[in-house]
């Protein structure tokens, strides 16, 4: 992730308007101040995320394309209650809603009835606002009935107060049950300076849900299972475009939600235009790990499977270790079996969980469950992948009988960067950093990791730009996972560097660990960034100089006049010639074009 303004907060920036929009719509627009969701909490869906109703984008009807709208397609093939959702921190008096629909399909994408209604929630109950106008949602079975796609239906009603909003109705469809959304624009009676907007609830969310994970996995660890600090990967690295129904985040894999009883839970399906249609190719999910560890045994927890694939082909599936950077294949005994058909109804139920037991505990720097992709669409899919290891650490040096100098450096990690407190990656930090780049009008920067030196651990340090390090114990941050699982005098680091101060150019904070004698031990950590150079304005051009007036020319000498010639004889009169009619021709030039586009309906499909 660069440090970039993201696109939530670019676009919601938009919609932070205090103003009066119409003589009908009264109020301040609150839509960046608001926090969408759907009723059914679908966190499958097509289209985009959930966020693309707040980016104060109204799509063209003609133009506008499936990106550019969230609906709740989700394969159910019957109606249910359905509504999207605007929920604010704080009780505020609201005034009018402009919801603005996505795309509708062959099989579905709007609600039944002709009813689209809005409510308000009070305390625990969602009340009926009292319309003053005419809403004049269609009343229709079939996608021609929705017509164009990304119309716009405005709620105007009596001020009521609550702390969410929401429109909705009976979800439904041709085939398929869904609903759809574009835009979802909010007013009401407020001081939005009492409001947090949107972009920095995410990132305080997401803070928060990062945190507790990574305190869970800390937990996990120390028990042996490693997957939760190790780095998801799987067969293709560039996933931007996954065409699957599935999330597109692939530590879905890790987030330690486990299907129960077979029943769906966040997956990750493999498809992209590198692999789909490929028959019988390598695919497979696993992990890199921090350090190198024993694996005893692999759960394998599948995702959904789908008519066109999301297993491993003919039974051909198997358990692949990094030993000395090489993947090699060793032995395992899976329980249950794992079905040897290449067809859907084979490998049912979904969600089974496969428990990859290997013969031998094998020691390696990481481990995958591999084979070949499935279906005629060939993929594989996964919910949960966990692995139970022990770490294989070296033994800690025996304390020298003198002072030998500075430690040196055993083991670390370099897991976590935040940017101005937004999270940029949790994990693998230094191998995020080869493919992306941070940059911009950066305040701050945190990072945080371990690392293990031949000496106790006194403190960390961090310099800019190769300057004085500026050196703390207060910059140790307890691992006791890490104690327990690397050596006891191992430890963390979490170090907040103010760069605010910093002038704009290319900068790079190195992170040093400090021994037992104050000297510092560098740990490979480097932070790059960019500050961003504001645009200087134009300088005013320079008044031309005048010019300086030429010399007059001297006149030149009188020529002495010349003989008269004697006169030549006069020529015969040559006959007259008749002229030719000239004509002017003048040039005309016109160009002249048409552009005409036509609609299609789309069907939607996995």
């Amino acid at each position: 992730m660069k440090k970039t303004a993201s696109i939530l907060v670019a676009l919601i920036v938009a919609c932070i308007c205090a103003v009066t929009v119409s003589a009908q719509i009264t109020g301040t627009d609150v839509t960046g101040y608001g926090f969408p969701s759907v009723l059914s909490g679908n966190a499958g869906g097509s289209g985009s995320p959930i966020s693309v109703i707040v980016d104060g984008i109204r799509p063209d009807p003609e133009t506008g394309t499936n990106m550019e709208q969230r609906d709740t397609w989700a394969g159910v093939p019957e109606d249910y209650e359905e509504a999207f959702i605007m929920t604010y921190e704080k009780e505020i008096e609201f005034t009018a809603v402009e919801f603005t629909e996505g795309m509708h399909f062959g099989d579905g994408g709007w609600f039944k009835d002709g009813i689209l209604k809005c409510q308000v929630l009070q305390g625990e109950n969602w009340v009926d606002v009292t319309l003053t106008n005419e809403v004049n949602y269609p009343n229709g079975t079939t996608q021609a009935d929705f017509l164009p796609n990304f119309d716009t239906y405005t709620f105007e009603f009596e001020p009521i107060k609550g702390t969410a909003i929401r429109v909705g109705g009976t979800a439904t469809g041709d085939g398929q049950h869904f609903a759809s959304c574009s835009e979802m624009t909010v007013y009401a009676n407020a001081d939005t300076s009492t409001l947090t907007t949107y972009a920095d609830q995410v990132a305080a969310k997401e803070a928060a849900e990062a945190d507790a994970a990574y305190q869970e996995a800390l937990a996990r660890a120390a028990d042996g299972f490693i997957e939760g600090i190790s780095t998801p990967i799987t067969a293709y690295p560039d996933m931007s475009d996954n065409v699957g129904g599935g999330t597109k985040t692939l530590t879905t894999i890790n987030d330690g939600v486990f299907p129960v009883d077979n029943q769906p839970v966040p997956q990750f399906d493999t498809i992209c235009n590198a692999g789909r249609w490929v028959p019988y190719h390598l695919d497979f999910f696993g992990y890199e790990f921090p350090a190198n560890y024993t694996v005893e045994y692999v759960k394998f927890y599948e995702g959904g499977n789908f008519f066109d694939g999301g297993w491993f082909a003919d039974g051909d599936i198997y358990i692949e270790a990094l030993i000395n950077g090489e993947w090699v294949k060793v032995d395992t005994t899976v329980d249950p079996e794992y079905p040897e058909e290449d067809d859907q109804e084979s490998h049912f139920p979904e969600y089974q969980c496969f428990t990859f037991t290997l013969n031998e505990p094998v020691a390696c720097d990481g481990i995958r469950v591999a084979g070949s992709a499935g279906g005629s669409a060939a993929f594989i899919s996964c919910s949960e992948l966990t692995v139970k290891a022990v770490v294989d650490a070296p033994a800690a040096p025996a304390a020298p009988a003198a002072p030998a100098g500075p430690a040196e450096l055993l083991m670390q990690s370099f897991d976590t960067i935040y940017v101005d407190d937004e999270m940029m990656v949790d994990g693998s930090a230094n191998v995020w950093l080869n493919d992306n780049a941070i940059s911009g009008d950066i305040a701050s920067i945190r990072v945080r990791g371990w690392a293990y030196i031949s000496t106790e651990l006194t403190g960390f340090a961090y310099a800019i730009d190769g300057g004085e390090a500026v050196k703390s114990a207060d910059f140790i941050f307890d691992r006791p996972d890490v104690q327990a699982a690397i050596n006891p005098i191992a430890n963390g680091f979490d170090i907040t560097v103010d760069v605010s101060g910093l002038g704009d150019g290319d900068h790079t904070i190195a992170i040093c660990a400090i021994d037992a004698d104050g000297n510092l031990i560098d740990t490979g950590f480097a932070v790059p960034f960019t500050k961003a150079a504001a645009e200087a304005p134009a300088e005013p051009e320079t008044p031309a100089e005048p010019e300086t007036p030429a010399e007059p020319e001297t006149p030149a000498e009188p020529e002495t006049p010349a003989e008269p010639e004697t006169p030549a004889e006069p020529e015969t009169p040559a006959e007259p010639e008749t002229s030719p009619n000239t004509f002017d021709f003048g040039v005309i030039a016109a160009v002249a074009s048409v552009i005409s586009l036509a609609g299609f309906a789309i069907t939607k499909k996995h």
